[in-house]
């Protein structure tokens, strides 16, 4: 089941929307008046797909750390990742074993902006697809494991060696 409800100017989200036990995806984009993830979409625990924008959150530290609540993903993309929330974000990445495509963008990735990549981060095992946006120092040694990866995308590293 999907539920669209994108470019709306809402506050936040609908009461009862926890009785959508067969939702899989979730679309939340532009809507900009949102200032967190209700409970209720933390216990869905069909959603496979949640797709939204960080910038409609204040407390960018704790939308991250409710991310870890949704252990059911498939499919995570984040934007403007900065490094004072990357710890955060990629503890609540590490609980969703079933993740099949993460993407990751820094904070003004087009602008040079860095995106750290901690040694210690272990992207989940049957990840498929790895998309990447922001200046790299170079990449984990753990990347290395992903032995399902089929795609694996860097977009404005300026790495200059082949890892």
């Amino acid at each position: 089941m999907y539920l669209g409800l994108n470019h709306r100017d809402i506050i936040e989200l609908p009461e009862g929307i926890h009785r959508l036990k067969a939702l899989q995806t979730f679309n939340i984009r532009w809507c900009g008046c949102l200032t967190a993830l209700s409970d209720e979409i933390l216990n869905l625990v069909r959603l496979r797909h949640l797709k939204m924008f960080k910038s409609m959150f204040q407390d960018v530290r704790g939308m991250a750390e409710e991310l870890g609540n949704l252990i059911q993903l498939r499919r995570l993309g984040v934007m403007d990742v900065a490094e004072e929330n990357i710890s955060e974000l990629f503890a609540s990445i590490t609980k969703m074993p079933g993740l099949l495509s993460l993407s990751l963008e820094a904070k003004h990735a087009f602008d040079k902006g860095n995106l750290i990549l901690l040694d210690s981060f272990s992207p989940p095992p049957f990840l498929q697809k790895l998309l990447l946006e922001g200046v790299l120092e170079k990449l984990p040694t753990s990347f290395g494991s992903l032995e399902r990866l089929t795609t694996l995308r860097l977009g404005n590293s300026h790495m200059s060696e082949n890892s």
